[in-house]
């Protein structure tokens, strides 16, 4: 499908939950119990190792993960895997090809009607969020970033966002691949939404009249942000030990995440054009990057500063957790479906040697046919090989082995390093959840802490728990037998028992054929 094609719809399509591209950047995102649970709310824990405080659709994002630089070791063994840029040939290996993600021209009757229910329900919750009123939920700090901002556009004038013009330049495309032309006058049409570091918002190109989702980065400082409740009479430390303002660390920690979420997205494509990176590997990739004219590098006020660094986008329709949390009663063809893709979209990543590290469903961004692309690339790296100096991860979907090694990493600066099969850790328990409602091994009450998850994994890897004890389950969900096959493989706990990605694309072919 077309980037382009959903860039024109009048604003009022365009759903108030909207989500692309949120990196998931020192964030553990512990979710209550599986996912009907996590619609009554989402608790979010930290070990707050970095001072800033990212927000997301109005709920407070506390930091939690390796914040500092790790210590640098040598890369860990990878067997067998491939490094991106290192491609070896399907049929050297002897299994089959793996599919263009977008190529679901003959997709079987279930999952083609998974699909188009999932279209329909999305249509449906456009309209609900069309006739709300209010706007889309914001915290207190993307009200202040987006006053800030709007001052800045409007020459002083405005504290609105609304209506306000855009003027971009250093226009470039994501790579040479994207010959989409772009303006460089916008008018902003509305506030779609938060992104854990940046601001959402729904622009027109002045010349052309498309609409695209223009994203501009944002963060906050948690030490000013506290200072606030303060006695003002509390002399409030603007420096660290190294002689660094807080408004520098604020801004060097902004454009850190920033240059890692950009080099995340190019480790994704390994040699795929950006052009291609949606329809060949299902991943969500900016349409260009651009700056905001005749502004400085980063706005900076009372511990909130706004980057001049955006990129412009597709239109998403929300991301596949909201959906689902709007159609509890999913029937068994949209799982399907929804197993189908993601199964193959982690697959393709598996193929160039690739961990997400951060796999969820709020990280699938919604299509109007039903599709989805796999986004938030923050956390990615080399399988085998040292995690980047930010980590983040949802622990619910964690395997228990790189839930171990980055918590020995939060305490010790122990190198983290995931591998393979850690992602296909984490693809089974969002299938498993998906297909059952709960997270397999009981995991749903424990995800609760990072202490009773720690117990969990450890007893669970001690005394090596069979994959087997998930049948019942499963059958009684009514998971297709197939796909129980393939989740007892995924799902062994300890992992040089888990199934490959060779394995899989050798033996479970037909399920994304």
């Amino acid at each position: 499908m077309d980037p382009t094609s959903l860039s024109a719809p009048p604003p009022s399509s365009i759903p108030r939950d909207f989500k692309l591209l949120d990196p998931p950047f020192l964030l553990a995102d512990l979710p209550q119990g599986g996912r009907l649970h996590r619609q009554q709310g989402r608790r979010r824990y930290s070990g707050a190792l970095l001072f800033m405080v990212l927000s997301s659709l109005g709920l407070a994002f506390s930091i939690f993960g390796v914040s500092r630089q790790l210590q640098h070791g040598e890369p860990g063994p990878l067997a067998g895997a491939v490094r991106p840029g290192q491609h070896s040939s399907a049929a050297q290996q002897g299994r089959p090809v793996l599919r263009r993600v977008d190529d679901e021209r003959r997709l079987p009757p279930d999952a083609a009607r998974g699909k188009q229910y999932l279209a329909q329900a999305l249509s449906a919750l456009e309209l609900k969020k069309a006739q709300e009123v209010s706007g889309p939920p914001a915290s207190e700090n993307a009200r202040e970033a987006l006053e800030m901002l709007a001052y800045h556009l409007s020459g002083g004038f405005s504290r609105k966002i609304v209506g306000q013009t855009v003027r971009l330049e250093e226009v470039a495309p994501f790579d040479e691949s994207v010959t989409q032309t772009f303006g460089t006058e916008y008018e902003v049409t509305r506030f779609l939404g938060e992104g854990l570091f940046s601001l959402i918002l729904e622009v027109k190109d002045k010349e052309s009249q498309r609409f695209f989702a223009l994203r501009v980065p944002f963060g906050a400082n948690q030490e000013d942000q506290a200072s606030r409740l303060t006695s003002e009479d509390e002399e409030d430390e603007d420096s660290n030990e190294e002689g660094e303002s807080t408004e520098e660390r604020l801004t060097e920690a902004l454009s850190e995440l920033l240059l890692a979420e950009e080099e995340g997205i190019r480790t994704a494509l390994d040699k795929t054009p950006a052009a291609k990176g949606a329809s060949h590997r299902g991943i969500a990739v900016p349409l260009a990057t651009a700056e905001l004219e005749d502004m400085p590098a980063d706005l900076y006020a009372e511990g909130l500063v706004v980057s001049n660094k955006v990129q412009l986008t597709e239109l998403f329709y929300g991301d596949l957790e909201t959906l689902l949390e709007h159609s509890p009663l999913l029937p068994l063809d949209a799982k399907i479906y929804i197993a189908q893709r993601l199964l193959l979209q982690v697959l393709h990543l598996q193929e160039i040697g690739a961990c997400h590290n951060d796999l969820k469903l709020s990280s699938c961004f919604m299509r109007a046919d039903g599709s989805f692309l796999l986004g938030d690339f923050a956390s990615i790296n080399v399988a085998g090989t040292e995690a980047g100096k930010f980590v983040g991860a949802t622990l619910a979907f964690t395997e228990p082995e790189l839930f171990m090694n980055i918590r020995k990493g939060i305490e010790t600066a122990t190198p983290v390093v995931p591998e393979a099969r850690s992602d296909l850790w984490s693809l089974g328990a969002l299938l498993y959840e998906l297909f059952t409602g709960d997270l397999p091994y009981g995991l749903s009450a424990p995800a609760h802490s990072m202490d009773r998850l720690y117990i969990h994994f450890t007893e669970l890897l001690q005394r090596d728990i069979s994959s087997a004890v998930l049948v019942p389950e499963m059958a009684k969900s009514h998971v297709p037998e197939r796909w129980q096959e393939l989740l007892t493989r995924l799902l062994q706990v300890k992992r040089e028992k888990r199934i490959t990605a060779d394995e899989v694309i050798k033996e479970f072919s037909d399920l994304w054929q």
